[in-house]
């Protein structure tokens, strides 16, 4: 079982898009997945909250709980989340991330919906930026995207370094206005270009949506 995993949700005019990058690998990632998706079905379908940040909140308590943990009992086993509610009758986005940002492109400009400096589920110290929900309102052509670290640090390329953020970000915008599937096949022919005959390094996710 991936340790990136994404999750789909449909409520009258709501659909809410999430991507979800668990600590670990095997068991250990198996178990923190399992322990993802029940927090998230929770507090979306069970305690039926829509506020992307309420959401990770619950979510954070519910993992703690199932992990037990506190400042006596500190386990590292933590996961990184982006939300996405989308409003399909108005077009208007609210999102909220947990080390997951936003890109999304408005009128051919891509920007970025910061995401908070902090993790679900695990015990921190120090300044932690809490998640805010931004709303953003989108136009028919517009797109937003979700993805895990996992394609930005595959090695690769003529010198074997990093694929980076920056680059992505200028796949995206170069990409944008093609149909969702040919944007699906180019950023699939730019990763395994770059990476070549190196090993792939981690789980790659990343989710489209065009309004």
């Amino acid at each position: 079982m991936s340790g990136d995993f994404y999750w789909l949700h449909k409520c009258e005019e709501n659909l809410f898009f999430a991507v979800i990058d668990c600590t670990g690998h095997g068991v250990p990632g198996a178990l923190l997945t399992m322990l993802a998706y029940n927090a998230i079905n929770k507090a979306v379908i069970e305690k039926e909250i829509m506020d992307p940040t309420a959401i990770l909140d619950s979510m954070n308590t519910e993992v703690k709980l199932a992990l037990k943990q506190n400042k006596n009992n500190p386990i590292q086993d933590s996961m990184e989340v982006g939300i996405v509610c989308l409003n399909t009758l108005t077009n208007e986005i609210k999102y909220a991330g947990a080390n997951t940002s936003l890109t999304y492109i408005q009128n051919s400009e891509l920007k970025i919906a910061p995401a908070g400096k902090c993790s679900v589920g695990s015990v921190q110290d120090g300044n932690i930026i809490l998640p805010t929900t931004h709303s953003i309102k989108l136009n028919s052509g517009d797109c937003f995207y979700l993805y895990s670290d996992g394609y930005a640090d595959q090695f690769g390329g003529p010198k074997g370094k990093k694929y980076k953020y920056k680059q992505l970000e200028e796949l995206l915008i170069n990409i944008h206005q093609q149909p969702m599937a040919q944007q699906y096949e180019a950023l699939l022919s730019s990763f395994n270009t770059w990476k070549g005959d190196l090993e792939q390094v981690d789980d790659v996710l990343v989710i489209g949506v065009k309004i």
